[in-house]
């Protein structure tokens, strides 16, 4: 570790750290050895590196999108999705005509990183009034009340109107002749 510089004497030890990253984070140990009074002191320092989240906002299982192109009603499963951050990420949604979003969150330590990779989701039904809105996602990591970072995450709707199925409308010639139709049907079936 070329950027760790430690020194001391038998009475105290220091360590200095230049250019913190994230392989710093962990646990720091000050042994002090007495060798003349047999006497041995150790302290141990835990130095922590917060990390900003790397987000993401897109469909469930899906790739990231700038614009969401939906029907009028229909819905859709978002997630924003906050990897590699220390420490770990609350989520808050905007989504238009909503005051009060409800999400699910889940939060995992990430393999062999004091980091977390944590996902929120919510689902979203389209309106066409809502169209070329902005849902946006904001993550906030914190660390005893101080907020350390602060991300967004913006997707533009796109709502097209439904289109009305075409019916057909049956004219009374129409049922006629499936019923002749059907009685020819059967006196060629009694014939043979």
């Amino acid at each position: 570790m070329d950027h760790l510089e430690v020194f001391g004497s038998d009475k105290f030890c220091s360590l200095k750290l230049e250019n913190v990253s994230i392989k710093d984070h962990g646990s720091f140990m000050c042994l002090l050895n007495q060798a003349d009074v047999f006497h041995t002191d150790q302290s141990f320092m835990a130095l922590e590196v917060a990390t900003r989240a790397q987000i993401k906002l897109k469909k469930k299982q899906g790739e990231e999108e700038s614009i969401l192109e939906l029907v009028e009603g229909e819905w859709v499963d978002l997630e924003c999705e906050g990897s590699r951050a220390y420490p770990a990420p609350s989520f808050k949604w905007d989504v238009p005509g909503k005051e009060r979003v409800l999400s699910t969150e889940d939060k995992q330590p990430e393999q062999g990183s004091q980091t977390f990779h944590s996902i929120s989701s919510i689902m979203y039904t389209a309106k066409k009034g809502h169209d070329g809105s902005i849902i946006r996602c904001t993550t906030t990591q914190t660390h005893k009340g101080s907020i350390l970072y602060k991300n967004s995450q913006n997707i533009i709707l796109s709502i097209t109107k439904a289109v009305p199925l075409a019916a057909t409308k049956t004219t009374s010639l129409g049922i006629y002749g499936v019923g002749l139709m059907a009685i020819a049907l059967v006196i060629l079936i009694l014939i043979i």
